[in-house]
């Protein structure tokens, strides 16, 4: 049974090796990140690879607009459902775990993200090809090589760049 049990806890850090580690987002960020996301009612809001699940739970505060939140950690994902349940319920926001790259992603109209750069490659194809024109894409900070930069947010040297891009 231990044996069991530890294989599962190693198998379940393979997604944070894959893609990166979770490091949260600090919350003097997240303001900064509504921001530029430019919420709207009718918004489809993406968090990929979402961690604790803490932007997309602020941002809900913000808007009553659609929350689709991406997680491949099995942990992090239990947390997440654990606390919207707990504090979360009247919001729209829905849990999925999973590889992101074997996600439908043609319905959203913002995207946030906090990747490495070296994924940011393959995760542009992929917006590219699924998401429609207009699509807002905030990247806590990384740079997109692949996309033109709108807007570029770093209002001190002690702050990280947050980058907004549309598709």
């Amino acid at each position: 049974m231990v044996s069991i049990l530890f294989l599962l806890l190693i198998i379940s850090f393979i997604p944070m090796l894959i893609f990166a580690p979770w490091v949260p987002t600090r919350y003097s960020d997240i303001e900064r990140i509504g921001k530029l996301t430019g919420l709207k009612e009718d918004d489809v809001v993406y968090d990929l690879g979402s961690g604790d699940g803490k932007v997309i739970f602020w941002l809900s505060k913000m808007s009553n607009c659609k929350f689709i939140w991406i997680e491949s950690f099995i942990f992090l994902y239990l947390y997440s459902i654990l606390k919207k349940y707990l504090y979360f319920k009247d919001k729209n926001i829905d849990f999925r775990i999973g590889n992101i790259f074997n996600s439908d992603l043609s319905d959203a109209t913002v995207i946030y993200v906090f990747w490495f750069p070296e994924k940011m490659g393959k995760l542009t194809k992929k917006l590219l090809k699924e998401c429609k024109k207009w699509t807002r894409v905030i990247s806590y900070s990384f740079e997109i090589g692949w996309l033109k930069v709108l807007k570029k947010d770093k209002p001190s040297d002690k702050e990280l760049t947050i980058y907004a891009y549309e598709i």
